[in-house]
């Protein structure tokens, strides 16, 4: 797939999880807008049922405050009216109906109107109207803390502790009814009305609404990490792909110089025409020799690191002493190096260097790491080797002065078939093996390289691994 439509395809998920994410948000914004009408219609209930309850009262007292005038008992207190539902008699108590008086006289009406002219602060018992608000709104499912206050003509006969603290003039969440509003003298005189305040109404929209933006925003980020890892298994596919291509660019490269050869020295050992004495012919043989040693080596290479990969390497576990290891290499890294006018300086602690490991497969990591330093130094090399004992593990580092590796690179030289840009010019051979060999065998001894490196001042690889116990 080419890479604009990577990219096509990536928009094009961007945009529907994104809208998404905006086709929940307004559902979340509707659902809280349905909760909030809810609210206020249950609070318009509750405090209908605080009217209703006051006017009940009101009405019950009006009909005692009469049946008094009538029966002109002096033994009654006027305070009994607001604070119980019967009359107080020096021996007696006598329970009065709203059914005991039937009359509609027009004295009556002049009593039950002169009663009504009363200020508000006689006719309601406030901590009794708070304990009304709060049992209807409870009745209503409604379970918040509220202030309340009462206002009449613009000004307020009564407020609770808190109730400026916590409200305003214009907060939504203000709530108001007009106080016995089906009174004859509510024509006559300044209507007086009951405020209320909730302190925290977002209580009564979170706890539903929460139960479907928790799973739909859980659901949603699954969404947007599967989609944000598929699209970069794709990116890493295509540079995967594009690695492979280099690797059979650079494969071809290298089976084509031997095949070359072999075919060349071959045609020379038919042609008649030429007079090939013993020692050309023993010269050509061992071209053809040489070259399939190498081709052979190449493709053994690539067929030992795809069964690597596959199958989980077998190691043939020894006490190996990684000194003595390293040692056996320096001769003939030596030679090359010294042919260059390099240098090798070998730092090699005599601490305790023994460990529990495969000996070819240590020794190719140590002649692979060797090699690359050789490989990638311009002009004359410096090699450095060292040893040393660090917190129950041996230590190898292996440094040169060569070409170095970017920043961007290093994460990657540890994957199969990938080689630096620099690496794939053709006069530094290699499939981009080695290194992913070198690390898959750390990993199998249980031990850990890492590499240290800036360009053009040369790199640092360092091997860790368990000391024999």
């Amino acid at each position: 797939m080419k890479k604009r439509y990577i990219w096509i395809v990536s928009i094009i998920l961007g945009v529907a999880l994104l809208s998404l994410i905006i086709l929940q948000a307004w559902f979340f914004q509707n659902a809280r807008k349905l909760k909030k009408e809810q609210l206020d219609m249950s609070v318009n209930i509750a405090l209908n049922s605080v009217m209703n309850k006051l006017e009940q009262k009101e009405r019950e007292l009006r009909i005692l405050f009469y049946t008094e005038q009538n029966q002109k008992q002096q033994n009654l207190s006027i305070s009994s009216y607001r604070n119980s539902y019967k009359l107080q008699k020096t021996n007696s108590s006598i329970y009065i109906k709203e059914d005991f008086v039937k009359t509609s006289s027009l004295d009556m009406m002049n009593t039950f109107f002169n009663f009504a002219q009363r200020p508000i602060e006689e006719r309601i018992d406030f901590e009794e109207l708070r304990n009304y608000i709060s049992e209807s709104l409870i009745e209503n499912n409604i379970f918040l803390d509220f202030e309340y206050a009462i206002k009449t003509a613009g000004t307020y006969n009564y407020m609770s502790k808190n109730f400026l603290k916590n409200s305003n003039e214009t907060s939504k969440e203000r709530h108001s009814k007009v106080l016995f509003p089906n009174e004859i003298s509510s024509i006559t005189k300044p209507q007086s009305l009951l405020i209320i305040h909730l302190t925290s109404p977002n209580d009564f929209y979170s706890d539903d609404i929460l139960r479907f933006i928790i799973p739909a925003s859980i659901l949603i980020l699954i969404l947007m990490l599967c989609s944000a890892f598929t699209i970069y298994i794709i990116f890493r596919q295509k540079k995967v792909s594009k690695i492979k291509n280099d690797f059979i660019n650079n494969m071809t490269h290298e089976f084509k110089t031997p095949i070359s050869t072999i075919s060349l020295a071959s045609q020379m050992l038919k042609d008649q025409t030429l007079n090939n004495t013993q020692e050309s012919v023993n010269r050509y043989s061992s071209m053809i020799s040489d070259e399939s040693k190498r081709l052979s080596f190449q493709v053994e290479k690539i067929l030992q690191m795809a069964v690597f990969d596959e199958v989980e390497m077998k190691l043939k576990l020894k006490t190996i002493q990684l000194n003595s290891l390293v040692e056996k290499h320096i001769p003939n890294v030596k030679i090359s190096i010294e042919k260059q006018g390099g240098t090798v300086t070998t730092h090699l602690s005599p601490d305790l260097n023994e460990i529990i490991g495969d000996e070819v497969h240590i020794s190719n990591v140590i002649a692979n790491l060797l090699d690359n330093a050789m490989k990638y130094s311009e002009e004359s090399p410096e090699i450095t080797i060292s040893t040393e004992n660090k917190n129950g593990h041996v230590v190898l580092s292996i440094a040169d002065n060569g070409i170095g590796i970017a920043k961007e690179d290093q994460k990657m030289i540890f994957e199969r078939f990938y080689r630096v840009h620099t690496g794939n010019v053709h006069n530094i051979k290699g499939f981009g093996l080695g290194l992913s060999y070198v690390k898959k065998v750390i990993e199998a001894h249980k031990g850990t390289i890492e590499v240290e490196s800036m360009p053009q001042k040369g790199s640092k690889f360092t091997i860790t691994l368990p000391i024999k116990k």
